[in-house]
């Protein structure tokens, strides 16, 4: 019996939608109804001249739009899910490399988009850097030794910048595995935030993210890719768990064990706050791909982040 693509469920008939090609009951089968991501819209972002005219269409907060009269045939089409953005010429073949400054696709919300992908992560890798510094050294103001002070505040900084750079480069080579276009980018608003909070004494930082171009709003796909940033955290602060306790037995090596079961600490902290089911967080589309797979996950990483913090906090302490 044929299965609908959104709802999982099996009906007797299915319809198939014009656009994603997917096939859905009769419930679902309207694009508005499965969150259909190939329904064109005109690009809000770039608005021919001619378009200001009465017939063009208006747009509502989600970018579905309102009216389809007065569509400019010649002018850029923006395919979204409501999270992502998937451009395509007039003639509807793919843009070879939608981050090509040449290729006249707009990625909104992104800050110096002619820059290479190598120079948006340095940008970022510096103001992650510069932000965890800054809270470190008012955490350990008070360890007396300066060198032992320096050891720590640049262990843990440089941990908090690697847990960011695995989180998203796991969802960055996930993509390109699926044939995605994909790179990391800064965002505009992102720079200023996390700059800012440098100075202050509240620190978040999202300076930028990998930009994933096709992703569905409901698919395998798509919840693999987003399902690879917590996963990354949870391996990779799993295995600073496992060498930090081991030391944690040995008296000489009580400060690595602090270190390392903080920087374990670290990676938990992002990949549970990811699996979050909210806004673009990754564990909306995890939740919506797989309930079983991102219950399962965030409960994981909570109780490695609650564990760690409990092993910092009674057994290990800094010299």
């Amino acid at each position: 019996m044929p299965k609908c693509y959104y709802c999982g469920i099996d009906h007797p008939s299915v319809i198939k939608c014009p656009y994603c090609k997917q096939e859905y009951c009769s419930i679902h089968s309207e694009p508005d109804q499965h969150d259909c991501p190939l329904t064109p819209i005109q690009n809000p972002f770039e608005i021919p001249p001619s378009s200001a005219s009465t017939s063009s269409p208006s747009y509502s907060e989600d970018l579905t739009p309102t009216s389809t009269s007065g569509n400019n045939p010649s002018s850029t089409d923006m395919y979204t899910d409501g999270t992502y953005y998937w451009h395509r010429k007039p003639n509807q073949e793919e843009v070879p490399d939608a981050f090509d400054p040449a290729s006249a696709v707009k990625i909104p919300g992104i800050l110096l988009p002619n820059l290479s992908e190598v120079a948006h992560v340095i940008i970022a890798s510096i103001l992650i850097l510069s932000l965890s510094i800054s809270f470190f050294v008012i955490q350990f103001k008070d360890v007396p030794d300066l060198g032992m002070k320096i050891l720590i505040i640049g262990f843990l900084s440089l941990m908090y910048m690697v847990a960011f750079l695995v989180h998203e480069f796991a969802h960055r080579q996930t993509a390109v595995h699926f044939g995605l276009q994909t790179k990391f980018r800064l965002f505009t608003m992102g720079v200023l935030m996390t700059a800012v909070c440098i100075f202050l004494p509240v620190k978040m930082a999202l300076p930028g993210a990998v930009v994933v171009l096709g992703l569905e709003n409901i698919s395998r796909e798509t919840g693999l890719i987003k399902l690879a940033g917590p996963l990354s955290n949870l391996i990779l602060g799993g295995a600073l768990f496992i060498v930090g306790l081991f030391l944690s037995f040995f008296p000489t090596f009580v400060l690595w064990a602090y270190l390392l079961l903080t920087a374990a600490n670290f990676n938990f902290m992002l990949g549970a706050f990811n699996m979050l089911p909210f806004g673009i967080l990754d564990g909306d589309n995890i939740r919506k791909w797989n309930p079983k797979v991102w219950l399962g996950f965030f409960i994981l990483l909570v109780a490695m982040f609650i564990l760690t913090l409990v092993l910092i906090n009674w057994i290990i302490t800094p010299v």
